[in-house]
């Protein structure tokens, strides 16, 4: 019996990029009412591309479908410094915190809310 770790085999997307933009509809409908922002998938370490192949590829190709779904509401966390995500690869610090706090800030005043 081999024993297999799921941090070392090649990323496999749990939702497809049809469901997954399908989902945003329908988050957008249900608050069709109020602005609906995004954050992006944080961007991923070469590190943590070792671990999980092809992971990178994955949060690019999500995060497209983010832009072209949520445009200028969509909150870009890709220049997040290493500093700000745990060594997990994608969670983040307090510093993190606070980065991903002042960005939503930034965003909302550009919309005057």
């Amino acid at each position: 019996m081999t024993l297999s770790s799921p941090c070392l085999e090649e990323a496999t997307a749990r939702t497809t990029p049809k469901d997954f933009v399908r989902h945003i509809e329908q988050l957008k409908q249900q608050f069709s009412n109020i602005p609906v922002f995004a954050l992006s998938i944080l961007p991923v370490s070469c590190e943590y591309e070792s671990k999980v192949p092809g992971i990178k590829f994955k949060v690019e190709k999500y995060n497209e479908l983010l832009k072209e779904s949520f445009g200028d509401k969509l909150i870009d966390l890709s220049d997040i410094q290493q500093i700000g995500i745990m060594s997990d690869g994608h969670h983040l610090t307090k510093a993190g915190h606070q980065y991903v706090l002042k960005k939503i800030i930034e965003k909302l005043l550009i919309f005057n809310l």
